[in-house]
């Protein structure tokens, strides 16, 4: 974009400049980031790029190794996204069948997006289809787990980013798991080690479940629209 290389260390960070976004009136509500410079307009698209469908052809292309960005996205959506590639390329070298991928990669589109594409990739047809819709997230994240409580077994420091209440239903999101529902799950004040009614960030907590979950564990719960 700008003659600098980023893999080079000369990243001009662009994904943090102010951009403005255009309309076509023949296709209202899908809106074009622009950036201008001195001497260009340069037109990116509405779309989000989605290739994971397709490592075995980026593979043969002579691609041997792939980079998520994910500087301007949320925790939730890192960790989906790249546990998502993650499993698909382990499925394409034969360290996972495509079976047991499949359920990690679905899990891709409940991070919000905008519509997915193939962007250039192929051919001219293919840059204009939509492969996915666009989608707003079913989930809002909850927080993450911390260490584990010394002495016990089943409690946890639990990192709070969004309030919940103890009526919310709470799922688990690790490396290895989809995702588990914590029926069990009770919160904590570790200060007076009674029961907490909700918590949100900033309030110290401990989440205690027989779940199999583990530190770095992502905490979701259903959103409402």
């Amino acid at each position: 974009m700008t003659g600098r290389s980023a893999n080079a260390g000369f990243c001009s960070h662009s994904c943090r400049w102010e951009y403005r976004y255009v309309e076509e009136k023949e296709r209202p509500g899908e809106y074009f980031p622009v950036l201008e410079g001195d001497d260009f307009t340069a037109v990116f698209s509405s779309r989000d790029l989605c290739m994971i469908d397709h490592l075995d052809d980026m593979e043969k292309a002579g691609v041997d190794a792939v980079k998520i960005e994910g500087r301007m996205k949320s925790l939730y959506y890192t960790a989906l996204t790249t546990r998502a590639y993650r499993k698909q390329l382990d499925a394409l070298a034969g360290k996972i069948t495509p079976a047991e991928a499949a359920p990690f990669v679905q899990e891709l589109y409940h991070a919000a997006h905008r519509e997915f594409g193939t962007g250039f990739y192929y051919d001219r047809a293919d840059a204009d289809s939509v492969t996915t819709g666009e989608s707003k997230s079913p989930y809002k994240l909850a927080g993450t787990i911390g260490e584990r409580v010394l002495g016990t077994e089943d409690s946890w420091i639990f990192n709070s980013m969004n309030k919940i209440t103890d009526s919310d239903v709470l799922e688990a999101v690790g490396p290895d798991i989809v995702s588990v529902k914590l029926t069990d799950a009770v919160l904590v004040n570790p200060e007076t080690g009674e029961k907490r009614d909700w918590v949100c960030h900033g309030h110290p907590c401990v989440i205690r479940t027989g779940a199999p979950i583990d530190r770095g564990f992502i905490i979701r719960t259903p959103e409402s629209y």
